[in-house]
Parts: structure tokens; C-alpha cells; sequence
């Protein structure tokens, strides 16, 4: 187990944090799409090479349901990086790449006991809803924190119903998040705090993958857990309504994250025994 882990957790966190050096270093790159897109790359790039490693060389059509995965973590990130270039107040734009994010997932993402409408709409509506929290300012380092926190909560859940490959993935992207995090941080002097990107990505891996993994346990794990695992999302979009979408700041970014965060680890916490005996098994 420790060697899947890092190959399939470790190995992809560690590639993708040297390609956000090797393109947050130079200023020339540090600012504007270039910074933005490194995010959106990352992130897809994680949970790619993750699948990789756990399973092989992806095949078409997928030889499982659940390894349409990656095909749609390839389209997630394409759509991911046209919406790099949209401007955080054209809402009409955003909604159209999530229905784009949307249809594909419910072509290419084929669950088990799952309609391809309710895949689709899940999908899409998660990736429109972060996808409208996007904004320069810090917030990418928001969305970044509270990632880490989701996607970490989706990666030990799913643990526990024995999908390790789609748990590793999960992984993959919360150890990647939170390099990525910790890179913005030290780079933020040259900018890179404060470029965003990657939140349409984030939304849609997130819940990809906890539908992904719900879709093939229906007992094991509670289903609150899973919206639990998934309560980032609505959380940082009530920070977008009214006076809450002018509170700028370190503190704002703190109190952000914090609330964000808080619904995945109670996820973890009010789990713990099941992820415990999953991990000691």
C-alpha cells in the first residue's frame, strides 16, 4: 500500500509541483493566462498521472465504467483552460463551459445504477459554482485550501468502499492542491497569489470522483458523508453574496478557507472509524 501510495499520490504531487516552479519562476510566466493555466494543468495533471500509475495507459473505449475518469479529467481541463480567459462577471460564458463540462461527463463518465442526466447536471453544477468563485484577488489560494480539504475527505471515504485506484486519485489531487497551496504562497511576492485559475477544474474533479465512488457503494459510507465531502462548494459560494463578495484581505482568505474547509473534515472526523479500519486493512 505504501508504494502505491507513493507512486500514485507522491509521485504525481512531486511532478506537478516542479512544473508549477518551472512556470511560476520566470515573472514573464508568473502573471496572466500563463499562471492561471499552470493551475488548471496541475490539477488535471495529477489525477492523469495518478491513473497511470495505479492502473496503465488509458484505453478507448475504457475498459471499466469508472476509467472514463480520465478522459474526462482531458476534456475537464481543455474546457478548464478557456475558462482562464473569462472575466469573473461574464456568468452567461461560465454557464455555457459547465453544460460543455456537463456533456461530457455524462458521455464519457457512464456510472453503474446512475442516469447519464443525473452525472451531467451533478457535474456541471459543480463546476459552474466554483467555476463563479474564480476571481483575482487570493481567492485562487482559497479555492486551493479548500480543495485540498475536499478532495482529501473524498480520498479516505472512498478508501474505505475499496476503490483504491479512484481513492489514489483523489489523493493525488488533495497532496497536489496543497503543494500548489504552499508554491502560491512563496511565489506570491511575484504575483502568483493572486492569479486564480483551476476553479471550474477543481469543482468538476470533485464531484466526479465522489460520484464516481458513491456510484459503486451505496452502504458502506453514509450517504450525508459524501455531501459532506462535497459541502466546500455551496460553503465558499455563500461568501459571494452581498457584503460578503466585497470582504477582501488575509483575514477574508483565513475565514474562507476555514468555513470551507470545515464541512469535508467533519466528513473525515464523524467517519474516522471506518477510515481507520480501512487503513489498517
Amino acid at each position: 500500500m505504501l508504494e502505491s501510495i507513493l507512486m500514485s499520490v507522491g509521485l504525481p504531487a512531486l511532478l506537478m509541483s516542479v512544473i508549477v516552479t518551472c512556470f511560476w519562476w520566470p515573472k514573464a510566466f508568473a502573471g496572466g493566462w500563463w499562471g492561471r493555466g499552470t493551475v488548471v494543468i496541475v490539477l488535471v495533471g495529477a489525477v492523469t498521472v495518478s491513473f497511470i500509475a495505479s492502473v496503465g495507459l488509458p484505453a478507448w473505449p475504457p475498459s471499466q465504467k469508472w476509467h472514463g475518469l480520465v478522459w474526462f479529467a482531458t476534456a475537464l481541463g481543455i474546457l478548464g483552460l478557456v475558462d482562464t480567459t473569462v472575466h469573473r462577471d461574464q456568468w452567461a460564458v461560465r454557464m455555457f463551459l459547465a453544460g460543455l463540462v456537463g456533456l461530457s461527463a455524462s458521455w464519457l463518465l457512464k456510472l453503474p445504477a446512475m442516469s447519464q442526466l443525473t452525472v451531467g447536471c451533478a457535474i456541471g453544477i459543480g463546476a459552474f459554482l466554483t467555476a463563479m468563485t474564480d476571481a483575482r484577488g487570493g481567492r485562487g489560494l482559497t479555492m486551493l485550501g479548500w480543495g485540498w480539504a475536499s478532495a482529501a475527505a473524498i480520498s479516505m471515504l472512498t478508501l474505505v468502499t475499496g476503490a483504491i485506484s479512484v481513492s489514489l486519485m483523489a489523493g493525488a489531487l488533495s497532496a497536489t492542491a496543497a503543494c500548489v497551496l504552499v508554491l502560491a504562497i512563496i511565489f506570491r511576492a511575484r504575483s502568483v497569489g493572486e492569479i486564480g485559475g483551476g476553479a471550474l477544474v477543481m469543482g468538476g474533479l470533485l464531484t466526479a470522483l465522489a460520484l464516481t465512488s458513491y456510484s459503486y457503494d451505496y452502504d458502506t459510507v453514509p450517504t450525508w458523508a459524501w455531501w459532506l465531502s462535497l459541502g466546500s462548494i455551496p460553503a465558499v459560494c455563500l461568501f459571494e453574496v452581498g457584503a460578503f463578495a466585497r470582504w477582501q484581505g488575509l483575514s477574508a482568505s483565513i475565514i474562507r478557507f476555514v468555513f470551507a474547509a470545515a464541512l469535508p473534515v467533519c466528513a473525515i472526523l464523524l467517519n474516522w472509524s471506518l477510515i481507520e479500519g480501512a487503513l489498517s486493512g
